[in-house]
């Protein structure tokens, strides 16, 4: 009898652990995966074509200024700087019409972002700090509010040297990104150490 006390005691106990193993993969899957995840890639020219293609298709005003914002992110190819930057010039001045809309602040974070990439390759390095953090000023949006916002020109910049405008940014991001489960404390830190963060999905969307 005392044996078989023994065995389901055993048992109880390798349950417990797998329980609280799997309570605490799931609570800090997000954390985990920032430090320890695969990197994603993403291919920025297929992206930048089926943005376009999308964009061509808009049938008003209001279909043009949501496809315009991942046009302006992705920087459709083959886009000249003054075609990169007419588009994120429209998205931002129709943006305006649309300011209670659930898309302004994806705007407001892509158009910023397409800008600021535009300033970096072009190596204007105060405007493209300025673009950085006038992406994240924003009151978010239902995707980004959940998901993030997209940290693809982020880690260009970061891998630029610029660590205090990356970690302002993620700070600033913090602010509407309630659901980033310490993703950001991991990317502020590997920024702040000189190590490029792993941004997973946040590269893709």
């Amino acid at each position: 009898m005392n044996s078989i006390f023994m065995v389901v005691g055993s048992l109880i106990g390798v349950i417990a652990i797998a329980v609280s193993a799997f309570y605490f993969l799931g609570k800090n899957f997000n954390r985990l995966n920032a430090e320890f995840g695969p990197t994603v890639k993403v291919d920025q020219a297929d992206r930048g074509k089926r943005a376009a293609k999308t964009l061509a298709e808009a049938k008003d005003e209001y279909e043009r200024w949501v496809a315009l914002g991942d046009v302006a992110l992705w920087q459709a190819e083959p886009a000249t700087a003054e075609q990169a930057k007419a588009v994120a010039t429209e998205l931002l001045a129709l943006t305006d019409n649309y300011r209670s809309d659930w898309n302004y602040g994806n705007a407001i974070h892509k158009a910023n972002s397409g800008l600021g990439r535009l300033a970096l390759r072009q190596g204007d390095m105060a405007a493209a700090r300025g673009y950085l953090l006038a992406s994240a000023r924003s009151k978010g949006s239902p995707q980004m509010n959940t998901f993030g916002p997209n940290m693809l020109f982020a880690g260009e910049m970061a891998a630029a040297g610029e660590k205090q405008a990356v970690i302002e940014y993620f700070d600033l991001c913090a602010t509407f990104w309630k659901m980033e489960d310490g993703r950001l404390a991991v990317w502020k830190r590997d920024v702040a150490e000189g190590r490029a963060p792993n941004f997973g999905a946040n590269i893709l969307y």
